[in-house]
């Protein structure tokens, strides 16, 4: 699902929006679209910012969130996207490059926990209900739940604290 840098700044979702609720309309549909969502977000490939720190990109995806909250349910877990809009769900603090902690010489995020966790308990409370108002079953909702669990593992590590 592409998201263009003129959807975005002209704060125009309304096409997203359509394409996303028609996967909602029958439990046939939920299922099928299950895990498959992945963005594209172009017109920023110049920009050397990550896609979270973008305000506008933020705002973008704070928005369809607000509108489409199934992003557990329908988000590929093979991919960044899912990352991508939980990252700009979240609030996240950018850190310098700090070779000293770092020898990859990567540049690290600091996400506020609390927020992010309020955040999830969020979306796993709508992917719930999406599940309960299509019919699915209590193994099919457990089994996305641990699909969910395994992406944020591999994505989210805990920064153990800088000493002195």
């Amino acid at each position: 699902m592409e998201i263009t840098r003129s959807m975005i700044e002209r704060e125009d979702i309304s096409a997203l929006l359509f394409a996303l609720r028609a996967m909602t309309l029958d439990a046939a549909t939920v299922r099928r679209y299950a895990g498959t969502i992945r963005f594209m977000f172009s017109g920023y490939d110049e920009d050397p910012r990550e896609l979270y720190s973008i305000p506008e990109v933020r705002r973008c995806v704070q928005r369809l969130t607000d509108e489409f909250p199934y992003w557990l349910h329908y988000a590929d877990k093979d991919s960044e996207s899912l990352l991508v809009v939980l990252t700009c769900l979240a609030s996240v603090e950018s850190s310098a490059i700090d070779l000293s902690t770092n020898q990859a010489g990567q540049a690290r995020s600091v996400v506020d926990m609390q927020g992010f966790s309020l955040k999830l308990q969020d979306l796993f409370s709508e992917m719930n209900s999406l599940h309960a108002g299509h019919g699915l079953s209590a193994s099919e909702t457990s089994a996305m739940t641990q699909q969910v669990i395994r992406y944020l593992r591999q994505h989210f590590k805990p920064v153990p604290p800088r000493s002195g």
